[in-house]
């Protein structure tokens, strides 16, 4: 039974570790065109803003971040971005493919495992 919950446990550190979601790099055109969600921003002079979908709002020529909203203090130390001063968009997309085969595979190994340590456990009690 212990070994049974240990796996379970290491199944699920396994899909936290791993997740859901994959991070990619988008365009500018891509991000003006997506649906805002989180995005990590990495400026021309290597500053780097973590924003949640919801914290910023984007104009033709600027991303306007929302210090008001969420935040009891300001955690950046400006109020907006030039879409021109942005070296790099990166986005967090949910990737249900990979999740299901991981899923799918760690189930397997997980119910092999446990059919493995019972069989292996009446063995040795016989």
């Amino acid at each position: 039974m212990k070994k049974s919950v240990v796996l379970i446990l290491v199944f699920s550190l396994l899909l936290q570790l791993v997740g859901c979601y994959s991070s990619s790099y988008i365009t500018k055109d891509e991000f003006l065109n997506s649906k805002k969600g989180d995005i990590k921003i990495v400026t021309n002079d290597n500053q780097t803003y973590n924003l949640k979908g919801g914290s910023y709002f984007v104009t033709s020529d600027k991303i306007y971040l929302d210090s008001q909203g969420n935040y009891k203090i300001n955690p950046y130390s400006v109020s907006y971005i030039s879409l021109d001063d942005i070296k790099e968009f990166g986005k967090k997309e949910y990737n249900s493919t990979n999740t299901t085969i991981l899923v799918a595979v760690s189930a397997t190994i997980i119910s092999v495992l446990v059919l493995f340590f019972s069989s292996f456990g009446s063995f040795k009690s016989s």
